[in-house]
């Protein structure tokens, strides 16, 4: 190699150099620009929930205003008969709700034992393989008539009496 290349060594920092970066801020003028942006948009955003805060509270007190100006004579009333019914209604669709679950679990119960009962005819060859293939392709349908408890409106223990009547 007849051409040696010489390193130098980087110079150390002058005393001038030390000072400067000692007065540099930790962040730069990009930063500084994304807070001042962020502040004006928390800014906005906070005016326009002071606006819709202040929108609700005149709503709050215009209802107030009028569900005191119903609460006299005949409308209140009226809203007491309302608020009944509704109860009423209320309660007679969680009864059928719940009569609703048990007969479909009755209708399970009864489509299990439908399954094993098939399963021991054609084990046995008790039926033919045109009546099993009838019976595995027919589900049982419920019957389109109500027990008389339930034209009568008497809903207590529906369920129970429906299990014994299937």
């Amino acid at each position: 190699m007849k051409h040696l290349e010489t390193k130098t060594l980087p110079k150390k920092p002058t005393r001038t150099i030390i000072n400067h970066e000692r007065e540099r801020v930790p962040y730069s003028t990009g930063l500084q620009r994304r807070k001042r942006a962020e502040t004006r948009k928390l800014r906005i955003e906070a005016k326009v929930l002071t606006a819709q805060l202040a929108q609700l509270k005149r709503r709050r007190q215009e209802h107030i205003k009028n569900a005191s100006a119903l609460s006299s004579g005949i409308q209140r009333q009226h809203m007491i008969n309302w608020r009944s019914v509704a109860a009423v209604a209320c309660e007679q669709r969680q009864i059928a709700e719940r009569i609703n679950c048990e007969l479909k679990a009755i209708m399970a119960d009864q489509d299990s034992v439908r399954s094993s009962v098939l399963q021991v005819l054609v084990k046995t060859n008790a039926i033919n393989e045109k009546d099993v293939n009838f019976l595995r392709n027919t589900k049982p349908r419920p019957d389109s008539t109500l027990p008389t408890e339930l034209l009568r409106g008497d809903y207590g223990g529906a369920g129970e009496q429906a299990k014994k009547s299937l």
